[in-house]
């Protein structure tokens, strides 16, 4: 018996020492444990980067705002810049002028359209045409102030005057056709002269404009009559010019005003597309005028001839213009007109009436001896070119070789005087008809006319 109680006792204490054997063995074979408190630490720093990131895609995004902000800015400072370049540009123009402009009145014409309105117009609302007391600041220190709201007519009429010969003339010599401009109270003449023996005038009455301001000098003791009498002369590059007035195209929805301050001052064009409410402004330099021409114009006229210029047209579309001068006879017979070349391809000769009587032909005449006289034919198509202008053409030739040619160029209601005065180069006159010349020049001694220039309002 107390060997069999020993040996369960035995084996309990076997158990008992071999259970911690095997948690000791289990323990050394498990791996070791990895550190928990470094898994737990990673996710803040992970969190941090991100929000780090994030910071600084933010910041990114900031600064490429920014700097958009500041390439619009700059866009906007560069087209201001642009809008303001004309500004200083016509203040310098109008600090070398003898009278200073006042800022405020300098024209600006694509960046201010209505700035040439306000500053040398009457005001919209005063509903006057001349100068009132509210509108005659606006023109202070302008010499000269015209208003026509259509340009293209007074560019019809100067190109009347433009003598340009395409076969002829080089690009450069029809780029510089020059022209005096005369200004007075009543008129706005335009003067084209060659040498001293051509000279094409084309002129404007004041009644023409809808608004003329001629602010004359008001010297000391100067009576109204001498006022009167005083005119403006520069001159100026009339191709320039046209240019100017066609510059929105030929069309008669565009207004014009002249402007002009005075001697040294420039010839000031403030256009305007009434169509489209589009300005522009054109400055033209003027120079010092040479002595204008003054033909022999109180000799006796010879022979006088007023005539549909269609009709004359076609009589001077025949002739040969490889030709260099063209003889004109005026003749109180039959065939009262004649016109005749000699060219390259041969002679040629037109008689204008055959008939016994002048009357059917002409709507007025007065021939009252033969004169036949030759004129270079150069100077001779200007005249030409106003007759497709022109309705009535009146023809002047007098003793002395002086032929003149007076048309009236019609614009609408208006009409408008353009004059020719060209020197004969040769006499054609035989013996027989000097002695006729001569008679009657004896008996016409006491009754010279004074055959000035024609006046817009003379009738035939």
């Amino acid at each position: 018996m107390d060997s069999q109680q020993q040996q369960p006792q035995q084996q309990t204490q076997q158990q008992s020492q071999q259970q911690p054997q095997q948690q000791q063995q289990q323990q050394q074979q498990q791996p070791p444990p990895q550190p928990q408190p470094q898994q737990q630490q990673q996710p803040p720093q992970q969190q941090q980067q991100q929000q780090q990131q994030q910071q600084q895609q933010q910041q990114q995004q900031q600064q490429q705002q920014q700097q958009q902000q500041q390439q619009q800015q700059q866009q906007q400072q560069q087209q201001q810049q642009q809008q303001q370049q004309p500004q200083p540009q016509q203040q310098q123009q109008q600090q070398q002028q003898p009278q200073q402009q006042q800022p405020q009145q300098q024209p600006q014409q694509q960046q201010q359209p209505q700035a040439s309105n306000t500053r040398f117009s009457p005001s919209a609302n005063d509903g006057n045409v001349g100068p009132t007391p509210s509108n005659t600041a606006t023109l202070d220190g302008m010499a000269f102030s015209a208003k026509s709201d259509n340009a293209f007519e007074i560019s019809q009429v100067l190109s009347a005057i433009h003598k340009v010969d395409p076969e002829k003339s080089k690009k450069k010599d029809a780029q510089n056709q020059f022209a005096i401009c005369k200004i007075a109270e009543g008129t706005l003449t335009f003067i084209v002269e060659e040498g001293k023996h051509f000279q094409g005038i084309a002129g404007f009455k004041n009644t023409f404009f809808k608004e003329y301001h001629f602010n004359a000098s008001q010297q000391g003791g100067a009576s109204t009559a001498d006022q009167q009498q005083q005119v403006l002369l520069f001159k100026i590059n009339l191709s320039m010019l046209l240019d100017c007035l066609t510059i929105f195209g030929h069309s008669s929805f565009t207004s014009v005003q002249f402007l002009y301050r005075g001697y040294g001052s420039p010839f000031i064009l403030l256009l305007e597309d009434v169509s489209g409410g589009v300005e522009t402004h054109c400055s033209i330099k003027t120079m010092d005028a040479d002595e204008i021409l003054e033909f022999d114009l109180l000799t006796p006229v010879s022979n006088k001839l007023f005539m549909d210029s269609e009709n004359l047209l076609e009589a001077f579309g025949e002739l040969d213009y490889t030709s260099n001068s063209l003889n004109i006879l005026l003749t109180p017979e039959a065939p009262f007109f004649r016109l005749s070349t000699n060219g390259q391809m041969g002679s040629f000769r037109m008689e204008y009436c055959k008939k016994k009587s002048a009357d059917d032909t002409f709507e007025y005449h007065d021939l009252q001896i033969p004169i036949e006289y030759s004129f270079p034919l150069s100077l001779i198509k200007p005249c030409i070119k106003a007759l497709s202008l022109s309705k009535k053409t009146r023809i002047s030739l007098t003793q002395g070789g002086l032929l003149s040619f007076h048309h009236l160029v019609a614009t609408g209601p208006q009409q408008h005087l353009v004059e020719f005065f060209i020197l004969a180069s040769s006499n054609n006159m035989d013996e027989h008809y000097y002695n006729q010349s001569n008679n009657l020049n004896n008996q016409n001694s006491n009754n010279v006319s004074n055959d000035a220039h024609m006046d817009n309002d003379v009738q035939y």
